[in-house]
């Protein structure tokens, strides 16, 4: 079980995550999730399509990400998965998930 300051951290860095992220969705995107563990948050993406244009854009959600720390040691990684399975979404999704497209 999370502890008050663990679910704080995490609505912190969620909240962070979607304002970094605004604007900046292709509909390549299907799917974002994150994971906050020990301090350190993971940015999970699942593409339908490997993209270039979407690989800045998640470089530059990371960047943004980070001005929004209050705390500068907290560590920020991302992680790309490439499927257009619909089966294979749900499966896919690590720890809380913050988007998921709606799929036809």
């Amino acid at each position: 079980m999370m502890s008050d300051a663990e679910i704080k951290f995490e609505n912190f860095q969620a909240l962070a995550f979607v304002q970094s992220a605004l604007g900046s969705l292709s509909s390549n995107v299907r799917c974002l999730s994150i994971q906050c563990l020990n301090g350190e948050v993971d940015l999970y993406y699942t593409l339908e399509v490997e993209s270039s244009e979407d690989r800045e854009e998640i470089d530059d959600i990371e960047t943004e990400m980070y001005s929004h720390q209050i705390n500068g040691s907290v560590i920020i990684r991302s992680h790309v998965a490439i499927s257009a399975d619909p089966r294979q979404l749900v499966e896919m999704v690590v720890g809380r998930p913050i988007y998921l497209r709606k799929e036809q």
